[in-house]
């Protein structure tokens, strides 16, 4: 059994009194000033505590919509462009989060041949894959859309351009977003159907 840390926690006077006399020679101890040097950086017990960490001159800036805009392309009816990953990552960033409710997106995402059990009418998941270091890690994030009084397509093709309004709500647990959809469009493929 190995002893813990505090087997070996013996005081430096104890060290010195019995290792620095073999190393100097039998019966001789050193100069009581070197006995008593302060380690180098300490301060003498006599000093006075150091300040206290001053404070940040000011609080963190806050994240804005211009800043959010500034990072993520819009279109030019004003839509922000996001994949579906994107989309689904918002929701661990409370200030993301209330930038973005309510605001309308447009993304690329896999559409399902059959609906998911978890998505009855007026909605639709979709989805998009996310490559992590390589194809066998590819993660599939997934979207519900809301249709709200819009029809959902009967036989969607495989991808859709969808353009919505992002909200979020509570599932069980956890926070989903949600894409009330305005338009669903039909599209190709695109070159790389696995984003990384």
């Amino acid at each position: 059994m190995n002893p813990g840390p505090a087997a070996f926690a013996i005081p430096l006077t104890l060290w010195l009194s019995v290792l620095l006399p073999a190393a100097t020679g039998r019966g001789q101890t050193l100069p009581a000033p070197l006995l008593n040097a302060p380690l180098p950086g300490a301060r003498p017990a006599s000093a006075p505590p150091p300040p206290p960490h001053a404070a940040p001159a000011s609080a963190p800036r806050p994240f804005t919509l211009a800043d959010f805009k500034a990072q993520v392309p819009v279109s030019p009816e004003g839509h922000f462009l996001l994949t579906v990953p994107q989309i689904c990552h918002t929701t661990g960033d409370p200030q993301v989060r209330e930038i973005l409710a309510g605001r309308t997106v447009r993304t690329l995402a896999q559409v399902p041949p059959a609906p998911a059990a978890d998505s009855r009418p007026p909605r639709l998941r979709v989805s998009r894959q996310l490559l992590h270091c390589c194809a066998s890690h590819a993660r599939t994030y997934s979207l519900a859309l809301d249709f709200g009084t819009l029809t959902p397509p009967a036989n969607p093709g495989p991808w859709a351009h969808i353009t919505g309004r992002i909200r979020y709500q509570r599932e069980g647990l956890e926070l989903v977003p949600v894409l009330e959809v305005s338009a669903f469009e039909e599209a190709a493929a695109p070159p790389q159907p696995i984003l990384n």
